[in-house]
C-alpha cells in the first residue's frame, strides 16, 4: 500500500493504474482506505442498483450463509432458487408464458447460454442447418468468444477477430445517424426491421438460428431505445422465418427502464401456434440484469419436454443456481 493506493498482482483493467482502495460502502458512496468518499453514480454497469450496503440485502446473505452455502445442480435444487424463479417468470412479458430460469455468473455466460439453447432447440426439431446467428452494429453482447463475436462493437472485437465465429450484422435502428429527412418514425422503423427480413433471405431462411438485439441499446449507443414499431416487425419477421429472438436485457431489464423487462416498453401482436394477443413484446429468450440470468420462452420448453432425451439442456455451469446468490432476490 502506497499513500492509500494498492500496490497489486492482480490483473486490472489497466496494468499501469494506481487505483484506491475501497473499504467500506454507504447508500451510494464507496469510502477509500484514506477516507475519501465517492460518489458511486452508475453502479458500474448499472448493476449496485439498490445502492451498497443495503441492510436487508446484508442480512439475507447473511441468513442463508448459516443454513447452505452450495449443493450441486446435477442432483439438488433450493427453495431460494424456486421462489426467485416463481418471482421472475410471474413479471416476465404477458405471452412469455410458463417458462424457465437459468441463473449464470455473468452477462456474457447468459449471452453464450442463450445462443447455445437457441442451437439446441432447432437441432430437436430435426432443422440442423440452422446454425447463423444474425445480430446488430452497433451493440455489445459480452466479452466471452460466443458473445464478442455476436456483438456489433468494432473496437472490441478487432484484437479477437480471428478467433470468432461468423456473424451477420444489419444495422441497429439509430435514428440520430440513419433516419432520413422527412422520414416519419414509422417509416424508419420498418425500413431499419426489414434490413432483418433481407438478410435472412441473403443467408438463406434454413440457416438462420436467430436474431440477437438489445430492446434498449446500452454500452454501445448510449441507452438508445427503438423507434415505434420496430420490434413489432422484428417479432413478424422471426415468426415468419423460424427464427429465434435473443433479448439482451442486462443493460435494460429487472425495472431499469420502468417495466420489469427491457422488452415491456414496447407493444407487440405475439403469436404463439396461432394463438395472437396484444402482450408486451415477447422474446423467445430473454438475458437478464439481475445476476446476470436468463429467461426460456415456453415454446423451447415445450419442445424439450416432449423429446425424452432432451429433459437436460446441453449448458451447464458447476457453480450456478446458488441459495446464497438467490435468496436476496
Amino acid at each position: 500500500m502506497q499513500d492509500g493506493f494498492a500496490m497489486t498482482h492482480v490483473f486490472h483493467r489497466d496494468l499501469t493504474a494506481a487505483l484506491p482502495v475501497i473499504t467500506g460502502a454507504e447508500g451510494n458512496y464507496l469510502i477509500d482506505s484514506n477516507g475519501t468518499r465517492y460518489l458511486d453514480a452508475c453502479g458500474g454497469a448499472a448493476v449496485s442498483c439498490l445502492g451498497h450496503d443495503h441492510a436487508k440485502v446484508r442480512e439475507a446473505i447473511k441468513v442463508q450463509v448459516d443454513k447452505l452455502a452450495f449443493a450441486h445442480t446435477g442432483s439438488f435444487t433450493n427453495q431460494p432458487a424456486e421462489d426467485l424463479a416463481d418471482f421472475l417468470i410471474a413479471a416476465a412479458p404477458t405471452g412469455t408464458g410458463e417458462g424457465r430460469v437459468m441463473y449464470l455468473g455473468s452477462g456474457s455466460e447468459a449471452m453464450e447460454a442463450a445462443l447455445k439453447l437457441a442451437r439446441q432447440y432447432h437441432l430437436e426439431r430435426g432443422e440442423t442447418a440452422r446454425a447463423k446467428v444474425i445480430a446488430r452494429k452497433p451493440s455489445y453482447h459480452g466479452n466471452t468468444l460466443g458473445a464478442l463475436a455476436t456483438g456489433g462493437h468494432a473496437g472490441r472485437r478487432a484484437p479477437f477477430d480471428p478467433l470468432l465465429m461468423d456473424v451477420s450484422h444489419i444495422d441497429a435502428a439509430y435514428a440520430y445517424r440513419l433516419q432520413h429527412s422527412g422520414e416519419s418514425e414509422e417509416d424508419f422503423a420498418l425500413r431499419m426491421a426489414n434490413l432483418l427480413q433481407a438478410e435472412i433471405e441473403r443467408l438463406g431462411p434454413e440457416t438462420v438460428m436467430a436474431f440477437v438485439a438489445e430492446p434498449v441499446v446500452g454500452a454501445s449507443l448510449g441507452t438508445q431505445p427503438a423507434p415505434k414499431g420496430y420490434f413489432r416487425r422484428i417479432r413478424e419477421i422471426c415468426d415468419t422465418y423460424g427464427v429465434l429472438y435473443i433479448a439482451d436485457e442486462v443493460m435494460c431489464g429487472m425495472g431499469r427502464t420502468g417495466t420489469s423487462a427491457g422488452t415491456g416498453r414496447y407493444r407487440c401482436r405475439y403469436h404463439d401456434d396461432g394463438q395472437g394477443a396484444w402482450c408486451g413484446l415477447s422474446a423467445d429468450c430473454r438475458r437478464d440484469g439481475r445476476r446476470k440470468g436468463g429467461q426460456c420462452h415456453r415454446r423451447w420448453q415445450r419442445q424439450a419436454l416432449e423429446r425424452p432425451h432432451l429433459h437436460e439442456p446441453r449448458h451447464r455451469h458447476r457453480r450456478r443456481t446458488g441459495r446464497t446468490a438467490c435468496d436476496p432476490g
